[in-house]
């Protein structure tokens, strides 16, 4: 599984390693991109952007490098004038057929987009009010005007371009925007979906250029603003790791499984939290080859067919090892029932002759060859399920990074 990450959620991981978070976003932002290290083969970051926003992905990614986290795990995105503005002009599109459906009758709450921001762009403020301003006003010269101010290579990728790359777009954004009820948090909205829909389709580009399927996760708070999810599987799989410590010891879980795992083992410590991180990398390495082999089956299964009908096998295909995994799991854990070595030795008479019982010496034989894809899963359960844990490990890791506001229950 390969990924493409937005530079605003590498600056929240930035943010918490200097102790500067700007809210809880900010350290769910670290705790998502320490289980893509976890799970993920790849990581990719885009540097074809403003020069200043550019260089400081640059500095937060020679930061986690000083950690271990080396540049066959994150990497540089490439990209170029021509395929950017081909991904420009097909997101515009794909959000023109959506964008009537994403705004209903309640309104968007302000903070939820304040920082939807990548660090160190000084133009984004006054950005921001030159969009609302354009399709508030919804006139050709506006148009014009702000089309004009997209072409700054400092705003690449910026809503300027997108809103106004294609007439569709345009039109429905300014027909919104006539609304009363259109307030410039909802222009912000639409700038967090312009550009997730933006990094959607420099992922499909990546896809192209690795062979290899990457699909972007956005960072925390434009997940959540868009109300969308992040990679299918990273979240499965932690939530199999929860289900199982439950079961093992009716815990209540304050963050998501593994990111709580992570939390725990590094002892609230930012930087120890991708140490620990890259230590359970190195024991997911049988998990990820495993998951690697159930997507190209799939996807070589269904070559001749829509990339729509691919995506949804694939999807199957990840949703039954997931159950697969969970039940491996849980034998592993000793909460669900499996067949030991005596049971699988335990024989039966055949005529004069003692024979053990195939069906459970195959059972037995299997559970042993596919153990190593859940070394890591069974031992975050573990951890979890400890009574010894520290119930205040959360709240450290906040003051670590330094926010002190109070985790709420089921955040991630």
């Amino acid at each position: 599984m390969k990924l493409f990450l937005d530079n605003t959620g590498l600056h929240s991981i930035g943010r918490c390693l200097d102790g500067d978070a700007q809210g809880e976003p900010d350290i769910a932002g670290l705790l998502q991109f320490a289980t893509q290290l976890v799970f993920s083969d790849q990581l990719f970051f885009a540097t074809f952007c403003g020069s200043e926003v550019a260089a400081r992905s640059q500095d937060v990614s020679e930061q986690v490098a000083r950690l271990g986290v080396g540049s066959d795990v994150l990497r540089h995105s490439p990209s170029d004038t021509v395929s950017y503005d081909r991904a420009t002009f097909a997101a515009a599109e794909r959000l023109a057929r959506d964008l009537k459906f994403s705004f209903g009758r309640t309104s968007t709450e302000a903070a939820s987009v304040t920082t939807c921001l990548p660090d160190a762009n000084p133009l984004d403020d006054r950005h921001y009010r030159s969009i609302h301003r354009a399709i508030k006003s919804a006139t050709d010269s506006s148009r014009s005007e702000l089309a004009a101010e997209g072409t700054d290579m400092e705003l690449v990728g910026s809503g300027a371009r997108l809103v106004t790359a294609s007439t569709n777009l345009w039109r429905e954004a300014s027909r919104l925007a006539q609304g009363k009820s259109w307030q410039t948090a909802d222009t912000g909205k639409l700038i967090v979906m312009l550009r997730c829909y933006l990094n959607h389709e420099v992922a499909t580009l990546l896809s192209e250029s690795e062979r290899d399927d990457v699909d972007f996760s956005p960072c925390v708070r434009r997940a959540r603003t868009i109300q969308t999810q992040d990679a299918y599987v990273l979240a499965k799989l932690s939530e199999i790791v929860g289900a199982a410590a439950r079961k093992l010891d009716g815990i209540r879980l304050e963050a998501p499984p593994v990111a709580l795992a992570l939390v725990l083992k590094a002892k609230s410590d930012p930087k120890g939290i991708i140490a620990e991180a890259l230590v359970a990398r190195e024991k997911a390495a049988e998990l990820r080859r495993h998951l690697r082999e159930v997507v190209r089956a799939a996807r070589k299964e269904t070559s001749s067919d829509t990339e729509a009908v691919r995506r949804s096998e694939t999807i199957d295909r990840l949703r039954q090892a997931v159950r697969e995994l969970a039940i491996l799991l849980e034998q592993d854990l000793g909460v669900a029932p499996r067949v030991g070595l005596r049971d699988a030795l335990e024989a039966n008479m055949v005529g004069p002759v003692p024979m053990p019982p195939p069906r459970k010496m195959l059972e037995w034989v299997m559970h042993k060859w596919h153990r190593p894809r859940i070394t890591i899963l069974s031992e975050f359960a573990k951890t979890l399920a400890n009574p010894t844990n520290d119930k205040f490990a959360l709240r450290r890791l906040y003051a670590a990074c330094g926010h002190e506001v109070k985790p709420a229950a089921g955040d991630s």
